[in-house]
């Protein structure tokens, strides 16, 4: 799989994904400004850091009439978010397990953007997500990922971690 079609993918996904999915509201949990998301407690360290309380969504769409399954997790709210963590994989929504996360055929795919001046991007390089629910409208469980900054000498590198309790929006163009 052609990465550099992977970011423009996923860039479009998340431009969607975030406009479609504003709103006020209190989500999973005390998590304000979530809308109908959930929740994510996601810390990032390494040559960008953050640990901040976010949101947490997961959409099962169709892409080019093959199931494509994206997970999104937010560092503060929907409308303004510090970072933005976009993983996932071609397939429905999964089962309960642990996935590989890598840049490899087979593995869930993904990246992070740093919401900062100037905007950083990391591709997902490793790592796994495991999903402990996994049902309509819901889905749990934590992610340990690592990923390089996509511009630059890519020698820059950060850790992903933490637990989701994502949500989907049973009234968008999606399935659950």
């Amino acid at each position: 799989m052609n990465p550099i079609r992977v970011v423009r993918w996923l860039s479009v996904v998340l431009a969607v994904a975030l406009v479609a999915c504003g709103g006020e509201g209190t989500g999973l949990g005390t998590v304000a400004k979530c809308g109908l998301w959930g929740s994510a407690n996601v810390s990032v360290t390494g040559s960008a850091t953050a640990s901040v309380t976010g949101c947490g969504s997961y959409v099962d769409l169709s892409d080019f009439g093959a199931p494509t399954f994206r997970l999104f997790l937010t560092g503060g709210s929907v409308d303004a978010p510090a970072y933005v963590v976009n993983v996932g994989r071609p397939g429905p929504r999964p089962g309960n397990g642990t996935y590989n996360v890598g840049l490899t055929d087979g593995q869930w795919t993904g990246r992070l953007n740093v919401r900062s001046s100037p905007e950083r991007f990391f591709i997902l390089t490793g790592g796994t997500v495991t999903i402990t629910t996994s049902n309509t409208g819901n889905l749990r469980g934590s992610v340990n990922m690592t990923a390089t900054e996509s511009s630059g000498t890519g020698t820059n590198t950060v850790t992903i971690s933490g637990t989701f309790a994502a949500k989907c929006e049973p009234d968008r163009a999606y399935d659950c």
